[in-house]
């Protein structure tokens, strides 16, 4: 469904309004058009991506995973149903913009458009696609206990060394996620 959004231009004009039946429809409909791949490569990836999720991520993209399942808790935390939330979103070239009857809505949406966000800029690493959980390593921080942050120039950092920035609403800063955003 085409709708106008502003511009001089029929093709600047152009956007699509989904609303799909079930949420993880619509994050895989995102996913897929902010980083040109199908979202199923993400399933199964690392220790977060997929259903469930513990210990520490295996590399950034897994890092993405983590801080989108816990968006996640922190919407159920609010009584939000996350996972079933069906929202309204716009693409306008690589722009996506959300929307929603209700804050939940909207803030499950701002959830899936940050991890697809955070997926765009990074490889996935083939030695991770299926990735048995068993594999994974049971700490969620560094020596000393402090935590990771994501991607951040290629690769996980401790906090301590970015300064802390406010977050949406829909982002989880809590210490149980252990992570914090940066800039």
């Amino acid at each position: 469904m085409a709708c106008p959004l502003g511009g001089s231009s029929p093709i600047l004009l152009l956007c699509v309004l989904v609303l799909a039946s079930a949420n993880l429809i619509q994050f895989g409909h995102i996913i897929e058009h902010l980083t040109g791949r199908h979202p199923l490569i993400y399933n199964g990836y690392g220790c977060y991506c997929g259903l469930g999720g513990s210990r520490q991520p295996v590399d950034a993209t897994d890092w993405c995973c983590q801080v989108h399942d816990c968006c996640y808790q922190a919407l159920s935390r609010r009584h939000c149903k996350p996972k079933m939330e069906k929202y309204f979103y716009s693409v306008r070239k690589d722009t996506i913009t959300c929307g929603g009857e209700t804050e939940c809505r909207r803030e499950t949406c701002e959830c899936d458009k940050a991890a697809a966000l955070c997926f765009t800029p990074l490889e996935v690493s083939s030695q991770y696609i299926g990735y048995h959980n068993r594999l994974c390593e049971d700490h969620t921080a560094l020596p000393g206990g402090v935590p990771l942050l994501g991607p951040h120039e290629g690769g996980l950092r401790p906090a301590s060394r970015n300064r802390p920035v406010p977050c949406t609403a829909s982002s989880c800063t809590s210490p149980e996620c252990g992570f914090f955003c940066v800039q």
